[in-house]
This record gives structure tokens, sequence and C-alpha cells, in this order.
């Protein structure tokens, strides 16, 4: 099962990756070669997609992996909202 995230403003990929306790990663997966972007606690890792500006834009998480330590690092840090496809706002939300 995933959720998909969607925040409340882009955030410029170079200021999320000033997080402490976070990193972002692209890796290419050597099997299928399909390009994966991630940001990663080093525990849990959520998938994230950015705009033609290199800006965060959403999250999505999946399986069991507990996305709070890493969406409240980022709200904190950069001044943004984060609300998840199962809360009414979503549908709200410029995708």
């Amino acid at each position: 099962m995933s959720t998909d995230y969607i925040i409340n403003k882009p955030i410029p990929l170079n200021k999320v990756k000033k997080i402490k306790g976070i990193k972002v990663k692209k890796f290419t997966d050597k099997k299928d070669k399909r390009k994966y972007h991630t940001i990663f606690d080093g525990k849990n890792y959520l998938h994230y997609t950015f705009n033609d500006n290199n800006q965060l834009t959403g999250l999505t998480r999946y399986g069991g992996n507990n996305e709070w330590n890493i969406i409240e690092k980022i709200e904190e840090y950069c001044d943004c909202a984060f609300v998840s496809e199962h809360e009414k706002m979503f549908q709200y939300i410029e995708h």
C-alpha cells in the first residue's frame, strides 16, 4: 500500500538537501534500469517528485516505511505543509 503527499508550496531540492538527518538520493535500479528519487532518514525512505525547476512537489510512501520523521523535518526546516491523499484538503491543492 502507498500514500501520496502533496506539499503546499514547491521547495528547492537544494534546501531539502541541507536538512540534518535526511539524505536526498537518486539511483538507477540495476535490474530494470528505472531511475528512483528518494529521501532517506537512515531507516525509512520516501520517493519524491519534483518539477522542472528542481523543486520538491510531493512524496510517496510505500510499504511499512514510517514517513513522519522525514515529513516533520522538511515541514519544520522549510516552513511548509504536506497533505495526504487521505485528507479532504488534498483535492484542493494543485498537483
